[in-house]
């Protein structure tokens, strides 16, 4: 039986009692229990529901209106202030301030900042501020009931009377309530100023029962601003943490500083445009902001599986070099030939004797000529594989016909004979374009299955369950021929689609690589129109980088000014 029911019951059997007077009597006390039942079940449902909407709200600003209003609502106070003890405690922040009387709202929701200096918490000789009422309350963790302020002895409040007259108010009752989080450390204070009799509309005195509310309350609001405390300080250091392994992974390599970091700036600037789009194919398309944070943290993860890709590869600007760039041992061993040649030419000339099939030894000159061809051709072959091995020049079948016959070049090593190039040597060498080699290229392009199986590792939460997917899929091009899966299509999400064309820009465009000369804006651009009509870059993301704008402002702030060839917009 529920208690009204019970109350019911209660009424009726009041029916059977023959005397009016004690009838009378027993109907006003049942009458009392059930208005005061039906308050506490009020006042139950309102913590509940405040409870409810706290938890579920992520503006702090909000959280804090709510606690204050709430507060008010269940102690019937004229105003009232929220204070947040500051992060360095040494002062307490207004953070919302209400006063009906005097129609005033500033801080939480309202758009007005709070214009009220922040209260001490220490005096100038580091001594706790106990004149103070919320200073008071914060160093003491208590409750300070006070009837009437003006008659109050052991608080200094000349500052709210000095208010008062300027303000033509008069404050009376006051509740201060201490904020305190689960390790019993205050972390605000609630002030309630002039709580209100419902019947009379008279000032009166806070009473125990407001006490119990406010105080269920802030308990209620300290594990909610706690919680929210707590989210916001895991948030940064998730950010803190990904920053920091996108700075290693861009210090990792000589070529790429920054270039996590701009990448993410770029994708996160075309998304915020798509979310814009009025018209054309991304109209009816908007990230939510879930959406969104999952791709802000996809960028900076997009290039982790870097970490496992040796440093010689990913800074492998000729194509010998490994650990060091191999050129050296070859000119090491050319100008160990050209010694070996001048060596056995001296030996000739020495060698004054006469061979036994009664022929003469070559004469002076003979030798001088041979041993000057020799070292002519020596520095020549040396000179092409010099040129060869910068990787600006394409080996066509010529040049790998002249290596082939290099390769076969002998000189004497440790009392044997060596070649003029190893066979890793020539295969490098044998390179077509760029410095990579097959076997160097796939190690390359392991890095984002590396990616993928190193996010995969991270329990996501629902909202960014696609983080590893967008992240390894920035290589991946629409015609199927990227990698490392050969997606096509549909197949590739829009949001690693968008990565993608950052990415490339961003490496067209970079002004601090070592390795190139700074490309100009046009010329970067151009390049992405030429990989669209090759199918590799989603055509209606570069038309929407290029026409929104969005390339001018992104080369406004990264490009060095000689790089930007083209007229920048007024309007972007």
């Amino acid at each position: 039986m529920s208690p009204n029911d019970k109350l019911a019951a209660m009424i009726a059997s009041l029916e059977t009692l023959d005397d009016p007077r004690i009838r009378n009597l027993l109907e006003t006390v049942i009458g009392d229990l059930r208005q005061f039942a039906e308050e506490q079940i009020g006042q139950l449902d309102d913590l509940v529901e405040i409870g409810v909407a706290m938890s579920a709200q992520e503006d702090i600003a909000a959280v804090l209106e709510m606690i204050l209003g709430q507060a008010r609502k269940v102690t019937h106070a004229d105003g009232g202030t929220l204070y947040l003890v500051s992060p360095d405690r040494r002062f307490l922040d207004f953070h919302v301030v209400h006063n009906d009387t005097l129609s005033m709202h500033q801080g939480g929701t309202s758009g007005v900042s709070v214009d009220i200096p922040p209260v001490p918490l220490y005096s100038s000789d580091g001594t706790p501020n106990q004149t103070n009422v919320s200073a008071y309350t914060t160093h003491a963790g208590e409750l300070v009931n006070i009837p009437d302020v003006y008659s109050e002895q052991q608080f200094d409040f000349r500052g709210a009377r000095a208010f008062d007259r300027q303000m033509n108010y008069r404050g009376v009752s006051l509740l201060t309530v201490p904020m305190r989080d689960h390790a019993g450390t205050t972390i605000g204070v609630l002030q309630l100023v002039n709580s209100t009799s419902p019947d009379t509309n008279e000032i009166v005195e806070f009473d125990s029962t407001h006490q119990r509310r406010v105080m269920s309350l802030a308990s209620l609001a300290a594990v909610m601003l706690t919680q929210q405390k707590l989210l916001g300080e895991m948030k940064q250091l998730f950010d803190s943490f990904i920053r920091a392994l996108a700075t290693a992974i861009d210090a990792k390599s000589n070529h790429t500083g920054n270039h996590i970091g701009r990448v993410a700036e770029l994708t996160m600037m075309i998304a915020d445009e798509v979310n814009q789009a009025t018209e054309g194919p991304f109209a009816k398309r908007e990230f939510s902001p879930e959406e969104m944070e999952a791709l802000r943290v996809a960028t900076w993860l997009h290039d982790t599986g870097k970490i496992t890709t040796p440093v010689h590869l990913m800074d492998k600007a000729t194509l010998l070099e490994t650990v060091l760039d191999r050129i050296e041992l070859i000119k090491t061993r050319y100008q160990l030939m050209r010694e070996q040649a001048r060596r056995k030419a001296l030996e000739q000339m020495l060698d004054t004797g006469v061979h036994t099939n009664g022929t003469s030894e070559l004469s002076r000159e003979d030798v001088q000529l041979h041993l000057d061809a020799t070292l002519a051709e020596l520095d020549e072959e040396y000179a092409f594989i010099e040129k060869m091995n910068n990787g600006d020049n394409v080996m066509d079948d010529e040049g790998g016909e002249r290596i082939a016959r290099i390769a076969k070049r002998l000189y004497d090593c440790d009392q044997d004979t060596c070649s003029a190039l190893t066979e890793d040597e020539v295969a490098n060498l044998m390179i077509q374009s760029g410095t990579l080699t097959s076997e160097e290229r796939f190690v390359i392009e392991n890095h984002v299955v590396m990616t993928e199986r190193i996010l995969n590792e991270i329990a996501w939460p629902q909202n960014m369950r696609d983080v590893a997917k967008i992240a390894a899929d920035h290589h991946e091009k629409l015609n199927g021929k990227g990698y490392p899966k050969g997606l096509k299509g549909s197949e590739i999400l829009l949001q690693s689609r968008i990565m993608t064309v950052a990415d490339i820009f961003e490496a067209l465009s970079a002004k601090d690589r070592p390795y190139k000369a700074p490309m100009k804006l046009s010329q970067a651009i151009k390049i992405l129109g030429f990989l669209v009509k090759d199918g590799d870059l989603d055509g209606d993301v570069v038309d929407l980088f290029v026409d929104s704008g969005c390339v001018y402002r992104y080369a406004a702030k990264n490009l060095a000014p000689h790089q930007i060839d083209l007229e920048i917009p007024q309007d972007i």
